[in-house]
């Protein structure tokens, strides 16, 4: 299942990449539900004190497994600290210049689910949508 959410950010997108992308491992300097740091070999480890959409609280590693400057994407995927009826999820972010001083970033989550919490697509978007939102928001 996919989902995809997209916020227009008031800054130049070199600036939101700057956070999203050269920032990757310094997620902690703009969220507050989030900590982690960018390891040799593209391995983050973010600690949440909270729930988060489909992950439970406390530690979860993401593996960077796409990541391009020049169009202001990257792609990471989860390895460690998912919830038991997540079998796989992942994460692709890139920014899209509107303007000089304006940008969309985007958000789209890939999950595989399994046993009885295959919900449909636009359930899951709604149960994620307020996590999502509030990390849109400290972005």
């Amino acid at each position: 299942m996919r989902f995809i959410r997209e916020i227009e950010i008031d800054a130049p997108a070199e600036k939101a990449w700057e956070v999203l992308g050269e920032g990757f491992g310094e997620i902690s300097n703009w969220t507050s539900s989030l900590s982690g740091e960018l390891d040799v070999g593209g391995i983050r480890t973010c600690e949440s004190s909270k729930s988060f959409g489909s992950f439970k609280g406390g530690a979860t590693q993401e593996r960077l497994i796409a990541y391009d400057p020049l169009s202001m994407t990257l792609e990471y995927e989860a390895i460690s600290g998912l919830s038991g009826f997540v079998r796989r999820a992942g994460n692709r972010w890139s920014v899209h210049k509107v303007d000089e001083g304006h940008c969309i970033v985007r958000f789209t989550a890939t999950l595989e689910l399994h046993g009885i919490f295959m919900l449909p697509s636009p359930v899951m978007g709604l149960l994620t949508k307020s996590p999502v939102d509030a990390l849109f928001e400290e972005l």
